[in-house]
């Protein structure tokens, strides 16, 4: 829990800023619709875009993001950013990953990360999700394995100080069914990441800001304040529900056992109970 602290902001101010930085990651969406080579991104917003601050704090989604993206990506870009030294990033950087442990699941989607760079320091980081068409590997619902699934790219830098690892993206292009599709797609979320960091960058230099963190800070701060306020009209108890995913026959059932207790602004959730993982 973040503690409360004198706010360096007066709630004008504040809200301006949050509308803008909203704004700023629709804006990077919007250029995904314009610039993306598949149907997929462009008609069923199958991506995510996002914005962190400097320690990797999730503050702002794009108003359309698919959510199971984005859940996994605020916790997953933020372990992502702090596995790396902050002194050690460098203006032009651009990582590119697709561990489904780390982010959103499977293979498909592949992230890109770009830190953003003022004065000299990396005050924040802008990364983006999608989902590609085609990543390699078998198409069909019995795979038991990830590798079965297509190439697996660990966390790996794109760009390193601006310059593109061509060896890396050949590596990618020779494993997809589809590699003018992939390797647009991936270059459109460069593209992305670009039009928040310019726009970022245009808003601190407006608004004198020389770090992010108190802001993030102010956001995070007033969301926890929100949803404890919304939890604690929960009337305290227990709440428990099971669920099943159907076997194939071959498989049993998984059962997935959920039980939440509510206790004033707390809510703890317990899955004691459910099937084992899957192998």
């Amino acid at each position: 829990m973040i503690k409360n602290s004198k706010s360096k902001f007066d709630p004008i101010t504040l809200e301006i800023l949050w509308r803008r930085l909203v704004s700023i990651v629709d804006e990077a969406d919007a250029s995904v619709a314009r610039t993306a080579f598949s149907s997929l991104l462009r008609d069923a917003h199958d991506y995510t875009c996002m914005f962190t601050d400097s320690r990797g704090q999730e503050l702002v989604q794009g108003t359309f993001c698919t959510p199971g993206q984005a859940g996994a990506m605020a916790l997953g870009v933020k372990k992502m950013i702090n596995s790396i030294p902050l002194e050690d990033y460098n203006q032009g950087d651009v990582f590119i990953v697709n561990d489904p442990w780390l982010l959103a699941g499977h293979l498909n989607d592949v992230c890109v990360l770009s830190p953003i760079f003022f004065k000299d320091k990396p005050v924040a980081f802008t990364a983006c999700v999608f989902h590609h068409s085609d990543i390699g590997g078998r198409v069909s619902s019995d795979n038991r394995e990830v590798f079965e699934e297509g190439i697996y790219i660990p966390v790996v830098k794109l760009y390193d100080a601006g310059k593109l690892n061509e060896d890396l993206l050949k590596m990618i292009r020779w494993n997809v069914r589809t590699p003018k599709e992939v390797t647009g797609d991936i270059r459109s979320q460069v593209a992305a990441n670009h039009v928040c960091a310019q726009k970022i960058i245009e808003m601190m230099e407006d608004e004198g800001l020389d770090t992010l963190d108190d802001l993030a800070d102010e956001i995070i701060q007033r969301t926890e304040t929100s949803m404890r306020s919304a939890i604690d009209k929960i009337t305290d108890g227990t709440y428990a529900h099971e669920g099943i995913i159907e076997g194939t026959g071959i498989r049993p059932d998984i059962k997935i056992n959920l039980t939440v207790k509510v206790d004033g602004s707390d809510i703890h959730v317990d899955f004691a109970g459910t099937s084992d993982q899957v192998d």
